[in-house]
């Protein structure tokens, strides 16, 4: 995406957000909470120039991250 000049994340990358901006930009479908007219990721572009290597990344990151949410509230309703 660089290549082409459409990367517009790197300005807005402080703590390493880019990497969510990303997977959010893979793993969901083009919808209201991933806005095909966003001005700084354009998911449709980003879809575009992903591989399978990219979209399985994303989906680890997302269920991981479900997944820990999960487990501290399993350890709060079982183990308080």
């Amino acid at each position: 995406m660089r290549d082409a000049d459409l990367d517009n994340t790197t300005q807005f990358d402080g703590p390493g957000w880019r990497v969510v901006w990303y997977a959010w930009a893979i793993f969901l479908p083009v919808c209201w909470c991933n806005n095909a007219r966003d001005p700084v990721l354009n998911p449709v572009n980003v879809k575009k120039f992903a591989t399978r290597k990219d979209w399985w990344l994303a989906a680890w990151f997302f269920l991981s991250g479900y997944m820990f949410i999960a487990l501290i509230i399993i350890d709060e309703i079982f183990w308080s």
